[in-house]
């Protein structure tokens, strides 16, 4: 597994043409410093997207399914 900057083309750029082309996205979004809290969302527009990884934080983990 490669650790990708959110920020990046290479993370940014298939999850947007994903969206686009009407398919969903499962996001898990690991919390540091929060004694293990996670959270799950369904992402069905960049929009939302871009909602979600606007609110994590330095040192967040986010994985896409």
């Amino acid at each position: 597994m490669t650790k990708l900057s959110i920020h990046s083309d290479s993370f940014l750029h298939p999850v947007h043409l994903a969206l686009q082309e009407g398919k969903s996205l499962v996001v898990w979004h690991q919390i540091p410093w929060s004694g293990g809290a996670q959270d799950w969302y369904l992402i069905r527009h960049s929009a939302a997207l871009t909602a979600v990884l606007d609110y994590g934080r330095v040192a967040s983990a986010f994985h896409s399914l």
